[in-house]
């Protein structure tokens, strides 16, 4: 099975598990606990990635982590993870169920990349342009600065790219000044 197919599946489990308990937003907050765990150690990341280290030895680890910092429905469903010798795909299966969620609620996240930093009310107007011109409901704004644009802005949804930048400009009309 594929690794995107693993993660969709386990990912959509804990998703029905959350609606089934009503504890979707619980189940959201220890997916962000597990996810700064997973980014903040190199040594935590690489044991899950382990395949030496004995299940039970995991399971004792992770309890040890996250005793009282996620609740009981995540727990167990990183036991079954574990259990299942799964444990190598959990960033993936994290992911993927952020992406379910945001599904769910109708949130699409946009990545506005631009040159220099934006003041907070250029990007809200560009966030609402790319709302209003692809009709999504919510939309969840994600900023980052390249240098390498050197002017304009991208905008990501999703695998769509709208780039304006400058750089992207400039390599067109030198495309333009080549084929003429």
């Amino acid at each position: 099975m594929s690794a995107y197919r693993l993660a969709t599946r386990y990912a959509k489990s804990l998703l029905e598990k959350g609606i089934t308990n009503n504890t979707l937003s619980v189940i959201s907050s220890d997916v962000e606990t597990i996810e700064s765990a997973l980014s903040a150690s190199r040594e935590f990341k690489a044991l899950t990635k382990n395949p030496i280290v004995k299940t039970e030895k995991k399971l004792s680890i992770f309890d040890a982590l996250f005793s009282d910092k996620i609740s009981a429905d995540t727990k167990d469903f990183l036991h079954l993870v574990i259990e299942k010798k799964r444990e190598a795909h959990l960033a993936e299966i994290l992911d993927s169920f952020k992406t379910q969620v945001s599904e769910l609620n109708e949130v699409s996240e946009i990545t506005i990349t631009t040159a220099v930093a934006l003041e907070q009310e250029s990007l809200v107007k560009i966030a609402s342009e790319v709302k209003e011109s692809l009709h999504l409901k919510n939309v969840k704004v994600k900023v980052d600065v390249d240098a390498r644009i050197l002017g304009g802005f991208i905008v990501k949804l999703g695998d769509r790219v709208y780039d304006d930048s400058v750089a992207y400009k400039l390599q067109k009309l030198k495309r333009e000044l080549i084929l003429n």
